[in-house]
């Protein structure tokens, strides 16, 4: 026994660091993308510089996509680490690191398996959607946080026969949990867990639960959401009218066709893709425990697991409005199931043979890779064509490569191990190398024109305090970022900022291309910069300051 908590305490600290490594390290590494991080950023930024922390603003614009807790989040992040790419991605490595704690908890808690507690967090923070998420500045990591500990606080909740205090305090805290999901995104974050929570009830035939177990909850919920509610409503009494019937019934019911419209079967394969590198051995994992899926209905955690993806999945996948961030809420579940197939797979020792002899095979294909990927990339420098890394990056396809194999390293390890506790540990080793290199090694051509802030940065010397700045909507969120403005003129249109425009305030902060001409020829010489994508360069006269790079245009007046 002693030895055995020994060795779990070992494995937590190793997750611990490889959370640290490839989540929280290198997340100041890559450049900051147009326009979800400059969005997440500036709209924090100006809530500081502002001291208004009710109304969100996007370049001064009104602007209520989301409620505010996500921006509060980020705002303090900012205050804390400074204006810059790692303060604005802090927030949601930060939640995704929490979220692998909830499972951790929740597994360990109902189930008091270790092995399988510490394989469901592993196998969470190791899946490609979950990296992708947890390392970006979008909001999904921190309502997905809040809907995982409405979930495990519920489950503590149900399993407590009577009403007592402990029973009471969990469903206070599930409480609490849906009011911050819906501060961070709004009605999903009921909707989420309602359905998973509803499903689980009628599944074990609780049918008095349904009725009695929201009431406390839901009380909790709204005295959260409450003063943010009533005080954005006294501020911005069209609010929650925008934010309602624009933002959650229009874009359910695919009325606004800006709200990004997807088939029914969006999700299928961003399931498959964001599982990966672990869809690798699931297939497998099926065959072998295909006896054993029954047992799924019969635990609780395990039936809960299912609940959490099936149903919410299903809801998702009903939306006209599609995101594959969106399915991000369904991987806990995701995990914690994944995670016992494997555990119940290496049960056979035909599927231990079967590990040994996948490993092998996936290192040779890695190493082919890794030779034809060299190869190929000699040639580009050599400059027989253009490869996928530019001529200056030698070093930065290098690291790619050496990610690469040390996976490889790893695979074998794996293969060669001879527990299955070691064996899994391995596997989140592979895991590891790739997706942390993703952030540090991608190729330079992949930023080109997203990020713009690479490109801004060089002409703030050139921009006066009291210019008039014009952005195209695609460079906006930039604009602001970078020159510390809430007063940019937009150039053309902005579907984004449609609302916030709509106000008499701001009506005039729009310019088409005549009133564009009009604003060159008036106003004072250097006083007037312009910013847009080269495609519209034909539509201004030619400036006496101007550059172009990688399809954006600087323009000094």
């Amino acid at each position: 026994m002693q030895e055995s908590t020994f060795v779990s305490k070992k494995m937590i600290w190793g997750l611990i660091i490889v959370f640290l490594l490839i989540y929280i390290a290198p997340l100041g590494v890559r450049p900051m993308l147009t326009p979800d991080e400059f969005r997440y950023g500036e709209i924090p930024r100006e809530m500081i510089a502002s001291g208004d922390w009710i109304v969100p603003r996007l370049n001064g614009f009104r602007y209520f996509e989301k409620p505010v807790l996500g921006y509060w989040l980020n705002a303090v992040s900012l205050l804390v680490f400074g204006e810059n790419a790692f303060a604005v991605r802090f927030p949601a490595a930060l939640c995704t690191g929490l979220t692998a704690w909830l499972i951790w908890f929740m597994v360990v808690r109902i189930r008091a398996d270790e092995k399988l507690a510490l394989l469901s967090a592993a196998v969470f923070l190791t899946s490609g959607l979950v990296f992708g998420v947890g390392t970006f500045a979008v909001l999904d990591a921190q309502v997905t946080l809040f809907i995982t500990a409405s979930l495990v606080f519920f489950l503590f909740a149900s399993a407590i026969p009577r009403f007592n205090l402990s029973k009471l305090g969990w469903l206070a805290l599930f409480g609490i949990s849906c009011g911050l999901a819906f501060l961070t995104k709004g009605f999903v974050s009921f909707v989420v867990p309602g359905l998973a929570i509803l499903a689980y009830l009628v599944w074990q035939k609780r049918w008095k639960d349904i009725f009695i177990l929201p009431w406390i909850p839901l009380i909790v919920a709204i005295l959260v959401i409450l003063p943010w509610a009533l005080a954005i409503h006294f501020r911005e009494p069209d609010y929650w009218r925008y934010f309602i019937w624009v933002e959650h019934w229009e874009r359910f019911f695919g009325k606004n066709d800006s709200q990004h419209p997807e088939p029914v079967w969006f999700y299928i394969p961003m399931l498959l893709v964001g599982m990966l590198p672990w869809m690798i051995m699931l297939p497998a994992a099926f065959y072998f425990c295909r006896k054993r899926l029954r047992d799924i209905f019969q635990h609780r955690l395990l039936l809960f697991s299912f609940c959490i993806i099936v149903f919410p999945f299903i809801f998702f996948s009903l939306c006209s409005g599609k995101i594959g961030t969106y399915l991000l809420p369904c991987f806990p579940g995701i995990s914690i199931l994944a995670a016992w197939l494997l555990l119940e797979m290496f049960k056979s020792p035909s599927a231990e043979r079967y590990y040994c002899i996948q490993n092998r095979i996936l290192a040779v294909l890695l190493i082919v890779a890794a030779l034809g990927f060299v190869s190929i990339q000699l040639l580009a420098d050599a400059g027989y064509f253009r490869g996928i890394y530019g001529d200056s990056e030698t070093f930065v396809w290098i690291k790619a490569v050496g990610a690469g194999l040390l996976s490889v390293i790893f695979l074998i390890a794996g293969a060669n191990a001879k527990t299955v506790q070691m064996r899994l540990a391995w596997m989140v080793l592979f895991a590891a190398p790739p997706l942390a290199m993703s952030l540090t090694a991608a190729p330079g051509r992949f930023f080109e024109g997203k990020a713009q802030g690479v490109i801004l940065e060089k002409y703030v010397a050139e921009i006066p305090a009291d210019a008039v700045v014009v952005a195209h909507p695609n460079m906006i969120h930039a604009a602001c970022w970078v020159f510390k403005r809430d007063d940019v003129i937009l150039y053309a249109s902005s579907r984004e900022m449609e609302y916030g425009l709509d106000y008499l305030d701001s009506k005039h902060r729009l310019v088409n291309n005549e009133q564009l001409r009009k604003m060159i020829a008036s106003t004072p010489k250097g006083k007037l910069v312009v910013m847009l994508r080269g495609d519209f360069r034909e539509n201004i006269p030619a400036a006496p300051f101007e550059v172009y790079e990688h399809e954006l245009m600087v323009a000094k007046y």
